[in-house]
């Protein structure tokens, strides 16, 4: 399978979705994340520029699980930052194009569009337009993100989890990749989604009429939006609905 997450930032896929992705790349899938930005211009980390240190870690991020990444920009210099990430024709057709022409993968994920950071607004609402555009039936997922800070809370708002992924396993690797950005307080981001990540596991558990001792202990929560099907049955050995 060829899967794409789409992010705002360096850190999201890590942050979100990295369970799954270390799932999927244990298991010889392809996978690919598009980052829209890379910090701010004229912020540095150190005597660095900050995007360098950011894209950096990212990429230290994804060697470690054999994941490819990839930059925006790299494809047109839409000169892009944190917080500057807006819904234009420019970034709505590259991203389509990237989308449906160069990757052209079995299943994309993305962020929840009811999101209180612009930056995730945006990449996902462009998402969703290069996915579910007349006659498409790509396959498409939401994941939900929180704010790392010392009193964490939901940046995605109105969340309903339709699938749910394991990551008990590749806990451990899922923080590694984590603690690879360095320049954004790793601590923090971990110690604020640890308890979101338990909290989804008891959730599943109680509406699989499971018992809440023993099995899935962390998960990532995701939302599934394609347009009608069955579950890609690959996809399907990873993500389980209650």
């Amino acid at each position: 399978m060829k899967i794409l997450f789409t992010t705002a930032h360096p850190d999201d896929m890590e942050t979100a979705v990295g369970g799954l992705v270390c799932r999927l790349t244990q298991a010889g899938h392809q996978v690919s994340t598009i980052v829209a930005t890379s910090g701010r211009k004229n912020k540095k980390v150190g005597d660095r520029p900050m995007a360098e240190v950011r894209e950096e870690e990212s990429r230290m991020a994804h060697d470690l699980v054999g994941a490819r990444l990839y930059f925006l920009q790299s494809w047109f210099p839409l000169e892009l930052e944190t917080g500057s990430l807006f819904d234009t024709w420019e970034t709505r057709e590259l991203l389509a194009y990237l989308i449906n022409s160069e990757f052209n993968p079995d299943a994309v994920f993305t962020f929840w569009p009811v999101d209180v950071h612009p930056d995730h607004r945006v990449i996902g609402s462009i998402t969703m337009n290069a996915c579910l555009q007349k006659d498409s039936n790509r396959e498409i997922l939401c994941f939900e993100v929180w704010a790392g800070t010392t009193s964490p809370y939901p940046q995605s708002l109105h969340f309903h989890p339709t699938h749910y992924a394991d990551i008990t396993d590749v806990l451990d690797r899922k923080k590694e990749m984590l603690f690879c950005h360095k320049s954004q307080n790793p601590q923090g981001l971990w110690d604020s989604n640890i308890g979101l990540w338990g909290q989804r596991a008891l959730e599943y558990k109680k509406l699989a009429g499971r018992s809440l001792y023993g099995g899935e202990q962390y998960m990532e929560a995701y939302t599934r939006l394609t347009r009608h099907g069955e579950l890609h049955p690959e996809l399907a050995k990873f993500l389980i609905a209650p």
